[in-house]
């Protein structure tokens, strides 16, 4: 930034020296201008130029000083006349090298690292004109880049797994289907996602795992090819109760046990559990208990006991 203000420095000075000369020397001023690019596009591993343009539309350019955003994941900046940078951005600098420039214009060089489309764009800008006045930019184009790959590159798009925490997909997961739902309690806000994909050079995207709201909520595991091309979607519709917890099938097995285990009496002492009959012994004899309770009172309160058991 140092650099830029000695350049504007210069050309206040440049300007200053303009006033001094005669009418006809003054340069125009530059009300407005833009920035254009070219569209390239190249094949995995390769190299390629992305050419920017910076044209004044009615008068002459000073300096400029332009940031350009790209995705580092698809292409890599290797080199550029006045331009430096890498990891997403790139900065070009321009100055006139004459009273009369019209337009600053830079060849960038990239490496195409993924197959995909992606763009190249203006993230922030400073353009002023021969006089040190700030120029309007009334136009920012962005360079659309195209990386194909390689002829061997895989079409797999599948999964070969997919698996939440917490909850349980419905159906089990299989690769050729795509449509699940789950259920989750309450206290659940975000949803832990593990999916694999088939081909270990496929992409898996994620969206809409977390800040679940009370009722459906949609969750997306999309998968994109080797190819950059071909893509598959699998939808989870995540159903958030308003309770806290969500019965479990071993719970829900468990009530339904104990339903069945209920006793029943049909008449008398006669006694049905789970569809096998019993009948409730009313005498008792004595050589089967324990020596410490065979005494006839101990003997009739078990016979009581059991009685009152049964009616029940």
């Amino acid at each position: 930034m140092k650099r830029f203000k000695n350049i504007i420095l210069g050309i206040l000075a440049a300007g200053m020296l303009t006033v001094a000369a005669p009418v006809g020397g003054i340069s125009a001023y530059a009300s407005s201008a833009k920035i254009s690019f070219s569209d390239p596009s190249a094949t995995v591993g390769q190299e390629f130029s992305v050419n920017v343009k910076i044209s004044s539309q009615d008068g002459n350019l000073g300096a400029s000083d332009v940031v350009l955003s790209y995705d580092p994941s698809v292409i890599e900046f290797v080199s550029g006349n006045n331009a430096s940078g890498g990891a997403g951005s790139v900065r070009l600098v321009g100055t006139m090298d004459s009273n009369s420039t019209k337009a600053f214009s830079y060849t960038l060089k990239f490496k195409a690292v993924q197959a995909g489309n992606t763009s190249i764009s203006v993230g922030s800008y400073e353009v002023y004109d021969s006089d040190a006045q700030a120029v309007t930019v009334s136009k920012t184009g962005t360079a659309s880049v195209k990386v194909k790959a390689p002829a061997t590159s895989s079409a797999e798009a599948a999964l070969s797994s997919l698996k939440i925490s917490p909850g349980t997909l419905s159906p089990a997961f299989s690769p050729n289907v795509t449509s699940y739902t789950a259920q989750v309690g309450a206290s659940v806000d975000k949803l832990a996602v593990s999916a694999s994909a088939k081909d270990s050079k496929a992409k898996v995207l994620v969206s809409g795992d977390s800040s679940l709201k009370v009722g459906a909520n949609t969750v997306v595991c999309k998968v994109t090819a080797e190819d950059g091309q071909t893509t598959k979607s699998y939808t989870i519709t995540v159903n958030k109760l308003d309770t806290v917890d969500v019965p479990s099938e071993a719970e829900t097995g468990a009530e339904t046990e104990a339903v069945g285990t209920t006793p029943v009496v049909t008449n008398g002492l006669d006694v049905e559990i789970d569809g096998v009959s019993y009948t409730v012994a009313t005498e008792f004899d004595a050589p089967c208990f324990r020596k410490d309770i065979r005494s006839l009172p101990v003997l009739m309160a078990v016979q009581r006991s059991s009685v009152e058991m049964a009616m029940t």
